[in-house]
């Protein structure tokens, strides 16, 4: 895992050109970078959103492609998350946090059975895997399978 994120977010070393993935994420870096140097901007993936060179300074070729995951993730959690709005609006439950890779809700315990399965099912569209933990303490939550 260190070795992976460390080549994702520097620079893919010549050794690792060999394996696929990284043969093909480095030609994506390469691509966003011909892309950014040729217009002065690329577009978010989901949004198409502008990431320009008017806003953005000392762009390099990794940095542009950190910028461009980070809306990735960005854009695909927001819809996620209106996802899940429109799914509560006939409930108790509601969104209580939201932190990088995770949500945490307040739902009534005469809500759970109803609500858990389908909030495990709009968050696991396109083969996100889910994992599930119930409790009163954020700390000394337990695994639940649903």
């Amino acid at each position: 895992k260190q070795i992976t994120f460390r080549l994702l977010y520097g620079h893919i070393e010549k050794e690792f050109l060999k394996i696929p993935f990284f043969n093909e994420v480095n030609n994506f870096v390469y691509s966003l970078w011909s892309e950014w140097k040729s217009n002065g901007y690329i577009q978010t993936p989901i949004l198409k959103r502008s990431l320009s060179s008017e806003n953005l300074s000392d762009m390099n070729q990794n940095k542009l492609f950190n910028y461009y995951l980070q809306s990735l993730e960005t854009e695909f959690t927001a819809s996620r998350l209106n996802l899940l709005s429109e799914l509560l609006e006939k409930y108790k439950t509601c969104i209580i946090l939201y932190t990088y890779d995770s949500v945490l809700f307040d739902i009534p315990i005469e809500e759970a059975k109803q609500i858990l399965p389908k909030i495990k099912s709009c968050l696991e569209r396109n083969n996100f895997p889910v994992k599930c933990k119930v409790g009163n303490i954020y700390s000394k939550m337990n695994d639940i399978e649903l």
